[in-house]
C-alpha cells in the first residue's frame, strides 16, 4: 500500500486507536470506531491532503484502510 503511513496518520486524528494497531483491514467504524461525523471529517481531511474529490456514492464503498488506500491510488 503505497499511502498507508499517511492514511493511518490522517486516520489516527479521529480515533483513539493507535496508529501501531492500524492495519491494512481495520475497518474504519467496526475496529476503528469512526462515527458518521468522523466519515465526513476524515474524507474532508483525504480530499486536502491528496488533491481529490471523494464523491458521496464513493464513500460507502470505503470499509477499510484498504479501502481508502486503493481509492486514492485510483484518482489521485
Amino acid at each position: 500500500m503505497k499511502n498507508e503511513k499517511k492514511i493511518i496518520e490522517i486516520l489516527s486524528e479521529f480515533t483513539e486507536v493507535d496508529p501501531a494497531d492500524i492495519k491494512p483491514d481495520s475497518g474504519l467504524v467496526t475496529d476503528l470506531g469512526l462515527t458518521s461525523l468522523d466519515v465526513i471529517d476524515m474524507i474532508t481531511a483525504f480530499e486536502d491532503e491528496y488533491d481529490i474529490e471523494i464523491k458521496d456514492k464513493d464513500i460507502r464503498q470505503l470499509h477499510t484502510v484498504q479501502d481508502i488506500d486503493k481509492y486514492i491510488e485510483a484518482h489521485a
